[in-house]
């Protein structure tokens, strides 16, 4: 049996489309205090590790430590470093929340992860003023146990699932093993808004209701695509408005920042996909940047300005709302 979930990182900050939105939708129905913004990466579009006094971060070491395969010169983490992520960030919840992990982790990653004092229990419980969220597409889970017999095993095989999407059943024999055609894939078949919506319902009734930031939500594209974004307008469109359902029914949802302001260097595909209301030519000595549609859109988004992309064609959309390129 197919149960879906919504297939997300957690980040903790202390201190195929199923239908593009029917409502008009602007800033102004939004909270007054609701923080709407643009995210990017000072490293992965500038570089800059040893400028200014800055020391190496985690991926400063990891993208020269000579563990990256290379694709056209350019370096490109391998989908190990997905996986050290989402165990990294997906087991913090609870313990944030309730001061221990949940028993159904704590029975089968067993002493791979740490065990609490009460002392320190109560020193976690409560400690994050807010989360970040970082949501990009839902994926289909089936019921794996067998994983769970392996002697040595990953944040994945603790979960004894098998992932996919609703329209990416790969029949056995037949998995791909190409990093970046799997990154494409995953988040082209599993665009599903509503999951959004689902994910924070969810973890308002099961965490009471915290503080939640959408750090990252975008959609990826060939870098070298069109500047005419209209999948990137529609994508943004539609999580925009699943995220107001959410907020509408209760969840404290405080802030939304797309991924990403422009394109950068992405740590599974590097140069050849990309997130950025911008365009950068990569091949440009001063990295010059153009702004795409989905740049406007989302400009006038937050000027005010109501619009729909469902009601138009492209041609149409563009002329209705000025956009020049």
């Amino acid at each position: 049996m197919w149960r879906e979930v919504c297939w997300t990182l957690f980040i903790l900050v202390v201190g195929a489309t199923d239908g593009i939105t029917a409502e008009v939708i602007s800033r102004e129905v939004f909270p007054s205090e609701f923080v709407f913004g643009s995210g990017s990466s000072a490293y992965q579009v500038e570089g800059a590790a040893f400028e200014d006094g800055r020391t190496p971060s985690v991926w400063d070491t990891f993208s020269h430590s000579g563990r990256c395969k290379t694709h056209g010169g350019h370096r490109i983490g391998s989908l190990s470093l997905l996986h050290l992520m989402v165990q990294a960030y997906s087991k913090f919840m609870d313990p944030l929340m309730f001061g221990d992990y949940p028993e159904i982790v704590k029975k089968n990653a067993g002493s791979r992860i740490p065990s609490f004092t009460p002392s320190q229990s109560r020193q976690v419980q409560g400690s994050a003023d807010y989360f970040g969220l970082n949501h990009y597409a839902t994926k289909y889970v089936q019921d794996d146990p067998d994983k769970l017999n392996k002697h040595q095993r990953d944040f994945f095989g603790d979960m004894a699932i098998k992932f996919t999407s609703k329209a990416e059943r790969v029949p056995k024999g037949e998995e791909r093993q190409n990093t970046v055609y799997k990154a494409k894939l995953s988040c082209r078949t599993g665009v599903i808004p509503s999951g959004m919506q689902g994910l924070l319902e969810y973890l308002k009734q099961a965490y009471d209701n915290p503080p939640i930031y959408i750090h990252e939500n975008g959609q990826m594209t060939f870098h070298n695509a069109s500047l005419n974004d209209m999948s990137r307008v529609k994508y943004l469109e539609s999580y925009i408005e699943s995220l107001l359902q959410a907020v509408r029914n209760g969840s404290d949802v405080r802030g939304y920042f797309t991924w990403s302001f422009l394109d950068v260097f992405e740590f599974l595909t590097g140069y050849e996909t990309s997130f950025g209301l911008y365009y950068v030519d990569f091949n440009s000595p001063d990295l010059k940047r153009y702004p795409k549609l989905s740049a406007h859109w989302y400009s006038n988004f937050l000027k005010g300005k109501r619009s729909s992309s469902s009601s138009s064609s492209k041609d149409q959309y563009l002329r209705d709302h000025d956009f020049q390129f």
